[in-house]
């Protein structure tokens, strides 16, 4: 088989023993490199073995019957390999708050999220060294109960994103959009919001780089 087709063979095994269920512990090891990267905009960044199955384990012991597949073929090019993918989960178990924004559910609150998320994954000597995805973090939270729509905060549209006016009290939301933004400081305008998580993450001190022709 090419490299490409090894790599996707790699990863194929990983999204099934990782994000399925049941999920397969061992497979982080088994497939993982010692100081793999996993990053997702709705979680702060997992590096290194250790790590990775300590977020896998309380994810899946607040949503037991969590689970992700392939939404489409894996496309791969060199060491990387992009794949789009579906799922979710019933909250179910312990008080969960691994989110970057939205706050936190207390146990056994029963909300259900189910969302979509294209993910490239660098494989290095047969090993997965990156997993970077981008989810519709947006849904998720709105699934959850843990970000509202702007009409369901001040009765406005969803559209309606006000320009900062002269006056304006300072923005002490938790979550700040983007400087101009004061559609409500009782939750996240969904607008921006959205705009947040779809922004490039920061990690090992650059940007995310694209795959090289």
């Amino acid at each position: 088989m090419s490299k490409e087709q090894d790599n996707k063979a790699i990863v194929g095994q990983w999204f099934k023993g990782f994000w399925g269920n049941p999920w397969n512990p061992e497979i982080v090891d088994d497939l993982g490199a010692p100081n793999m990267l996993l990053q997702y905009s709705l979680h702060a960044p997992r590096r290194g073995r250790e790590d990775v199955k300590a977020f896998m384990t309380a994810f899946r012991e607040a949503f037991p019957d969590l689970s992700f597949a392939g939404a489409a073929d894996l496309i791969a090019e060199g060491d990387y390999v992009v794949g789009r993918w579906e799922g979710g989960g019933t909250h179910t178990g312990p008080a969960f708050s691994d989110f970057l924004i939205g706050g936190s559910l207390p146990a056994a609150s029963g909300r259900k999220m189910r969302f979509t998320g294209t993910t490239v994954l660098r494989v290095a000597d047969g090993k997965i060294a990156e997993e970077i995805g981008l989810d519709d973090g947006v849904t998720a939270l709105q699934q959850l109960g843990l970000i509202r729509t702007v009409g369901s905060v001040t009765g406005a549209s969803a559209d309606d994103h006000r320009q900062r006016q002269p006056g304006d009290q300072p923005d002490r939301r938790l979550f700040a959009g983007p400087a101009d933004c004061q559609t409500s400081r009782l939750s996240p305008c969904a607008r921006c919001l959205q705009a947040k998580l779809a922004e490039p993450r920061m990690f090992g001190g650059s940007r995310a780089q694209r795959p090289t022709e």
